[in-house]
């Protein structure tokens, strides 16, 4: 689901914020500016689905959905881009799938942006510098407790279940808030000898699924959490016609 937002900034920027956190298909159009402002530069921002969580007692994390982020002078009216799927949870020894990639723009574009999975970078000038916007990964499961779900900036991951108690569910990032953080990443399922439990799903956007457990001898099977799918985002800095330069 794509929203719009108006944001009035204390530097002097207004900037018009458009996210997206739906797998599939979209296309970002050039905000309406207010009367009297001029735009100065575009934000673009990058999620990729959370990975799915892995069944049995996988005591690995599940990777988070990552996020890029760089600025670009100018875009044209529209722009075609992708959010992926968060990967689905797997059963008793199965390992997740992985969390779809999100794009914006083509290969070749100027402001071309792909997603790399459990990074968190903002591609500048002078090299890659370090995002705080990162989803966090999924807890693995485990013969005992399960891992908590690692939390993001903007979320809190999943508790970890104790044993026959599914892990927690990672929640989602407040799409209220100027930056657009990760969600958190849902805990892992945590079992002993005939008790067994469910992975947590990772939060919107981009959290990685919990990962299930299941003790050899306890029959049945149980699964991994579900990733989250990831977003994009791109903030559109103003600044008043009348006033040149940036702030």
């Amino acid at each position: 689901m794509s929203r719009t937002d108006i944001f009035d900034l204390d530097s002097g920027y207004k900037v018009s914020r458009y996210v997206d956190t739906a797998a599939g298909s979209g296309i970002w159009a050039t905000p309406t500016i207010p009367t009297g402002w001029r735009i100065v530069f575009h934000r673009i921002g990058v999620m990729n689905g959370g990975d799915g969580g892995s069944g049995g007692n996988s005591t690995t994390r599940t990777r988070g959905g990552g996020y890029r982020q760089k600025d670009v002078a100018t875009l044209p009216s529209t722009v075609s881009y992708i959010v992926g799927n968060g990967g689905v949870g797997a059963a008793y020894n199965g390992v997740g799938g992985n969390g779809g990639q999100t794009s914006f723009g083509n290969s070749g574009d100027p402001w071309y942006l792909y997603g790399v999975p459990d990074i968190g970078v903002i591609d500048s000038p002078n090299g890659q510098l370090v995002a705080a916007n990162t989803p966090g990964g999924g807890g693995g499961g485990a013969n005992g407790a399960g891992q908590n779900g690692q939390s993001s900036a903007g979320a809190a991951g999943g508790r970890g279940g104790t044993p026959g108690n599914d892990g927690g569910i990672g929640a989602d990032a407040d799409l209220n808030q100027f930056e657009v953080y990760g969600g958190g990443g849902g805990g892992g399922g945590g079992g002993s000898q005939y008790q067994l439990s469910n992975g947590g799903n990772g939060g919107k956007p981009g959290g990685g699924g919990g990962g299930g457990c299941q003790y050899s001898s306890a029959g049945g099977a149980k699964t991994g959490g579900d990733g989250a799918p990831g977003c994009v985002v791109v903030y559109t800095y103003m600044l008043p016609a009348d006033q040149g330069g940036t702030v």
